[in-house]
């Protein structure tokens, strides 16, 4: 077996993924991670090849409320913070066969500790997260993503469960066999 070659861009390692996506993981897995901002996947991907997933992230970055300090603090790739309600709201709007995903890199709480060499700074001690901020989009807010996942906990029509669950419901293979591995399977979940 030949394996994939990656190009070598500006940002490092950018493999073709749709083309890693059709010819391996497809085999192996029920979906490919695509990051987009809506987060959400309809139950047509299943049935759609390369069966693509899609993942949405909180962002960090400068905070929402104009005239306050943090408004204008610079951010790597980042524009503004994602405050929870917003992200909240597009949870309570999924309708029937969207699944939702969101990811976190890397959650914070309080401020930052005082580096010596590390520019790396947040500030997440307000109680209004219009004022929360962090300087790089990786980072987010620890309370805001608790208030997050308790919103999602009062939804009764949003069920969490894994991505094997949902390839299932969405048409997917059940196991995914592997030439050096036994294969991996699980029961549908009703």
């Amino acid at each position: 077996m030949t394996r994939p070659q990656l190009s070598r861009g500006a940002a490092g390692a950018q493999p073709p993924p749709a083309a890693l996506q059709a010819n391996y993981s497809a085999n192996c897995f029920a979906w490919g991670r695509r990051y987009n901002s809506t987060g959400i996947t309809w139950a047509a991907a299943g049935n759609t090849p390369p069966y693509w997933q899609g993942t949405s992230g909180p962002s960090g970055g400068a905070c929402n409320t104009p005239g306050a300090p943090c408004y204008t603090v610079t951010s790597t790739n980042a524009d503004r913070y994602s405050p929870p309600g917003p992200i909240i709201a597009r949870i309570m709007a999924l309708k029937p066969g969207q699944w939702f995903t969101l990811q976190a890199f890397i959650l914070v709480t309080g401020t930052n500790p005082a580096y010596s060499q590390n520019g790396t700074r947040w500030d997440c001690t307000s109680t209004n997260p219009d004022l929360h901020w962090t300087n790089d989009n990786e980072r987010y807010c620890y309370n805001d993503w608790q208030q997050i996942v308790a919103a999602i906990a009062t939804l009764p029509h949003v069920i969490v469960t894994d991505p094997l669950s949902v390839g299932v419901a969405f048409g997917r293979p059940v196991s995914y066999a592997s030439s050096d591995r036994k294969a991996y399977s699980r029961s549908p979940v009703a």
